[in-house]
């Protein structure tokens, strides 16, 4: 039923949806390195929802890969933290807009709601359950900056009452999505910034935990 109902999207959007679907029956972490003049990165393209047994490789290889000296650089996007308790409201009109500009919130229970159709899937662990420590480094960009990017690229956000009435962190998204290619944002520029801080990192061994769609155009980054 999921599969059929993508036939009417784009041809790249399908292929991703089948590499995502892929992705969630794997049980063994792939692992691709980029050897750089001054350092060696490690990548490990990552599922948000797949096999328990995937989850309990990629511990593995965390741990073994910490022993060697490697740090990790996770993906995980920055909440934009207010400096005041006067300051709540923007924040949460950022949380707000950001939801708006994907049509949906990527939390654990976002990607628990998968489980209706593939009912033997695991959400992603939280990352202190995977071997991540406080000596990794949060390698992604925050919400502030994607929503600024967005509305340079196609204007301001408008919230309306529905997503004022819809609390946060309630998983499906019945407002009005917009409708511009977000891929620019959530996809190319995350990707940039990821490249330029594997780049200017001092650390000689890095591993990389980032969503597999990523991987690929980040290697070929820090290649050039």
């Amino acid at each position: 039923m999921l599969l059929s109902a993508t036939r009417s999207l784009p041809p790249e959007k399908r292929q991703q949806i089948t590499e995502a679907l892929a992705a969630m029956k794997q049980e063994n972490p792939e692992i691709k390195t980029v050897q750089l003049k001054n350092k060696t990165v490690k990548f490990i393209p990552m599922a948000h929802a797949g096999q328990s047994l995937f989850y309990d490789h990629v511990k593995a290889a965390i741990l073994a890969h910490k022993k060697e000296g490697y740090t990790v650089f996770y993906e995980q996007i920055k909440g934009s933290k207010p400096a005041a308790s006067g300051a709540a409201p923007a924040t949460d009109s950022l949380r707000l807009k950001f939801r708006k500009m994907i049509g949906t919130e990527p939390t654990r229970k976002t990607y628990s709601m998968l489980r209706t159709f593939f009912p033997g899937i695991t959400v992603q662990p939280a990352y202190d359950s995977l071997g991540v420590t406080a000596t990794d480094v949060n390698a992604d960009v925050s919400t502030a900056q994607m929503v600024q990017l967005y509305e340079q690229l196609y204007g301001p956000i408008t919230l309306d009452a529905c997503d004022f009435k819809t609390p946060a962190g309630s998983g499906l998204y019945p407002c009005t999505p917009l409708k511009h290619n977000i891929d620019p944002v959530i996809k190319d520029f995350r990707n940039r910034e990821l490249a330029k801080m594997i780049k200017a990192a001092p650390q000689r061994k890095i591993l990389v935990i980032y969503g597999a769609a990523h991987i690929n155009p980040v290697m070929d980054m820090i290649r050039r």
